[in-house]
C-alpha cells in the first residue's frame, strides 16, 4: 500500500514538473544557469552562463561565461550539502578587491536554472545556501556554496575553554578599539609580500591585528596580521593572506593591535582581566585521564 502511494506521488511530481517546466524535456534544450547573489550588505548581483544578458524577475543577470559550476552534492544524512563555483573575474561587478575584503564572504546565494528562450517561463532551482569563504588569485576564484543545514554545526552556546572568547574590542571585550589604533603609510613592498611601515611599536603588538588600507586601489581591504617586529625604528609587518597586487608605496594604512586570547596577553598588553571570557584554570583531559603512579 504504502509503495503504491509513493509511486502515484512520484508520478504526479513528474507530470507537474513536465507541466510547468516543460523546457527541461525538450530534445533540444535551452538551459542556462544562472546565480543570484545578495551581499551582507545588502547589494543583488545576478550572473548567467548564459552568451547574453538575461532579465528574470526584474533583476539582470550578466553573462558571465566564466562560471563553471561542480556538481552538486546532497544527501539525507543531515550532512552540510555542498557545492562549488569556479570562476574568472570578467565582470566588473566582481572585483579581486571585493573578495579579499570578505564582502562575498557570507552571502547569500541562489543556484538555478531557466530556458534562455523564455527566461520568465519559471525556473528550475537547484541550491540555495550562503557562500563560504571566497578565494581567488589575480583573475580566477573559487567560492564554496554550502546548504542551509550549515547554520546547524554552528556553536548555539558558549564553550568553556582556556582562551577567551571575546573578540578583542567588542562589547564583551569592553575596550575600545580608538585606543589601539594606528594610522601610518606603506614605506616598501618586501619581495616575500611582507610590508615595511613607519609604524612604531613593540615587536608583536600587532601580531593577530587587523590590517585595514585606508587609500590607494586597495582602500578598505581588511587583512588578518601574521606578524609584526620592529627593530632600531624599522617596522615589517606580515599578514597571513597575500597583499593584492594592486597594493602600492605610499598607500595609507590603519593597524589594530592584536589579542591572541591569552590570560597572559590580556593582564600584561592590556590589562583588562576584569572582562576576560576564558577559564585558564579549569582542569583539563590529562587531568580527568590522570592516575596516580607509586612515589
Amino acid at each position: 500500500m504504502v509503495v503504491t502511494i509513493f509511486k502515484l506521488w512520484r508520478f504526479a511530481c513528474k507530470k507537474v514538473m513536465d507541466l510547468v517546466y516543460d523546457w527541461l524535456t525538450k530534445e533540444v534544450t535551452t538551459l542556462a544557469w544562472c546565480f543570484k547573489i545578495t551581499r551582507s550588505d545588502g547589494l543583488v548581483q545576478g550572473f548567467t552562463s548564459h552568451d547574453a544578458d538575461l532579465v528574470i524577475d526584474g533583476i539582470a543577470y550578466e553573462a558571465a561565461s566564466g562560471f563553471s559550476p561542480t556538481a552538486v552534492s546532497a544527501s539525507a544524512d543531515m550532512a552540510v550539502d555542498n557545492m562549488e563555483v569556479e570562476g574568472v573575474l570578467d565582470s566588473a561587478a566582481i572585483t579581486l578587491e571585493d573578495i579579499n575584503a570578505g564582502r562575498y564572504d557570507g552571502a547569500q546565494i541562489l543556484v538555478f536554472l531557466c530556458d534562455w528562450m523564455n527566461p520568465s517561463g519559471g525556473s528550475y532551482v537547484l541550491r540555495k545556501g550562503i557562500l563560504g569563504q571566497v578565494t581567488g588569485a589575480k583573475t580566477p576564484f573559487k567560492a564554496e556554496v554550502r546548504g542551509l543545514l550549515q547554520n546547524l554545526q554552528q556553536k548555539a552556546v558558549a564553550v568553556y575553554s582556556n582562551w577567551c572568547r571575546a573578540d578583542f574590542c567588542d562589547a564583551k571585550c569592553g575596550l575600545k578599539v580608538n585606543d589601539y589604533s594606528l594610522s601610518g603609510k606603506v614605506q616598501a613592498i618586501n619581495g616575500d609580500g611582507s610590508l615595511m611601515i613607519d609604524i612604531i611599536k613593540p615587536s608583536g603588538y600587532f601580531d593577530y591585528g587587523l590590517l585595514t588600507f585606508t587609500s590607494g586601489q586597495s582602500a578598505s581591504c581588511i587583512y588578518d596580521v601574521k606578524s609584526y617586529t620592529s627593530v632600531n625604528a624599522i617596522s615589517q609587518l606580515t599578514t597571513f593572506l597575500p597583499l593584492d597586487d594592486s597594493v602600492s608605496v605610499g598607500d595609507s594604512i590603519s593597524l589594530v593591535a592584536g589579542c591572541d586570547g591569552n590570560l597572559d596577553t590580556c593582564i600584561q598588553k592590556f590589562n583588562n582581566i576584569a572582562n576576560f571570557r576564558g577559564e585558564p584554570y579549569v582542569p583539563g583531559s590529562d587531568y580527568m585521564m590522570a592516575y596516580p603512579v607509586r612515589g
